[in-house]
């Protein structure tokens, strides 16, 4: 397989034999092991709550399911509980134990649920992991792959993987500078000063975007992904464009879906409402800190839905009822460089046209087959759906098809996975810990 420019000219043929295929009956031991650390949790209702990230779970679960597939051993996978710190949330200790995430095992680890021991006790859990798991895998090469440096933090798994000359690398989602996206607080200083620091000595770096790169590990080869698609749940396409049940003849639906926060444009659409005719209508789903504005601006606005948290397939019915899907991800009001949106992939996947601002590599990567929105106001939002609204709606839906056959062709988290293996064979496996 060949890595594109992308991954900073790295070029990798990675054929996985028979026998690395993953844990099996007859597989005998492979020389590589891999842990996996993050935040994975079971899609269910009891870890439902203003942490949990539906588009970070399936993230992390269907990349280490890619990497799987592609070869590298994912022997165990650890895992602390996404939990607001106590008194925000009623529980003081995080669930720990082994549960089921599609079909993989993880170990949940214990942690007291109070700050400033939260970041402690959860990090020490997991180093103990590390430390024991190693030991297990003591005859095999190791890399332990971390899902961010937040939580837990990176410095305890750093230092876990050095004490037993392990790999380490980081799928670096979200890097939370202080005064953007979170409070100017010490906490969150020491977490950024954190991670400047140790991201340069990791062995490894798939990042979201190009400025965490540019920024934060300048002249390192990285493997830049910042999503994918099951292929499954969007092989068949959906309904056509605006067809579906639940909206009024004539209606030109939009639709935002995601974590309901300030920075992906929640407010910016709502006020974008007052300035459009009564043939438009927003529906908004999901759950976040904004989810008491949507459902106060619906009470006002008729043209407003506020349909709060669904499941994965209630969403994908309510794709295929819009007639445009709505990736607002702020850049300017806000600092969003560290991040990417990886809920436009499968907005793309779902075959629905989509409007989106111009965040991370959206119009270097994805210009083709989406509609952009340089300008993030409520005047410009609301003009731009106009204009998108005066297309031919055959157009639309064809601009939509071309982004679902681009996503399937490109984006699927087979076709990442294998991406992102190759980069760990070569440019981790192929060198000593740092």
């Amino acid at each position: 397989m060949a890595m594109t420019s992308r991954d900073e000219t790295v070029a990798v043929d990675f054929a996985p034999t028979a026998g690395d295929r993953g844990p099996g009956p007859h597989a005998h031991t492979p020389p590589v092991a891999v842990a996996v650390v993050g935040t994975l949790v079971p899609d269910v209702p009891a870890f439902h709550g203003p942490a949990f990230n539906r588009a970070g779970q399936m993230f992390q679960a269907s990349l280490v399911r890619g990497l799987i597939k592609a070869g590298l051993p994912v022997t165990s996978i650890f895992s602390v509980e996404p939990l607001p710190s106590f008194p925000r949330a009623s529980r003081i200790f995080g669930r720990w134990g082994t549960r089921s995430v599609a079909d993989m095992r993880v170990r949940l680890v214990p942690f007291l649920n109070v700050q400033p021991f939260k970041s402690v006790t959860a990090g020490a859990a997991v180093a103990l992991a590390i430390v024991a798991w190693a030991w297990r895998h003591r005859r095999q090469r190791r890399i332990v792959h971390l899902f961010n440096m937040t939580m837990p933090p990176g410095l305890f798994v750093w230092l876990a993987a050095r004490l037993t000359q392990s790999h380490v690398t980081v799928s670096a989602l979200d890097v939370w500078k202080p005064g953007a996206l979170v409070p100017d607080t010490l906490r969150w200083r020491l977490d950024f000063l954190m991670q400047r620091h140790l991201l340069p000595r990791l062995d490894g770096h798939m990042v979201v975007s190009q400025a965490i790169r540019d920024d934060l590990v300048p002249g390192r080869r990285v493997c830049i992904l910042e999503g994918g698609i099951v292929a499954e749940r969007f092989a068949t396409g959906t309904a056509p464009v605006g067809t579906a049940t639940g909206k009024a003849p004539g209606r030109f639906r939009v639709v935002l879906s995601g974590s309901l926060e300030p920075y992906n444009g929640v407010a910016l659409a709502i006020d974008a409402m007052r300035m459009l005719p009564e043939e438009c209508e927003l529906v908004i789903a999901g759950a976040g800190t904004l989810a008491s504005l949507a459902a106060d601006a619906a009470t006002r606005d008729a043209r407003i839905v506020s349909k709060g948290f669904l499941s994965f397939d209630d969403v994908l019915a309510l794709y295929a009822s819009a007639d445009l899907l709505l990736n607002a991800r702020l850049t300017k009001a806000m600092d969003t460089r560290y991040f990417f949106p990886s809920k436009l992939m499968e907005l793309l996947a779902s075959g629905t046209p989509v409007l989106s601002t111009c965040t991370g590599q959206v119009e270097a990567e994805y210009g083709d087959v989406l509609y952009l929105l340089r300008e993030e106001t409520p005047q410009a939002l609301a003009a731009r759906i106009l204009d998108i609204r005066a297309i031919d709606a055959e157009t639309r839906r064809s601009l939509g098809a071309r982004a679902r056959d681009f996503m399937l062709r490109e984006k699927t988290w087979d076709r990442q996975g294998q991406r992102l293996a190759a980069y760990m064979m070569r440019e981790v496996l192929g060198r000593s810990p740092r």
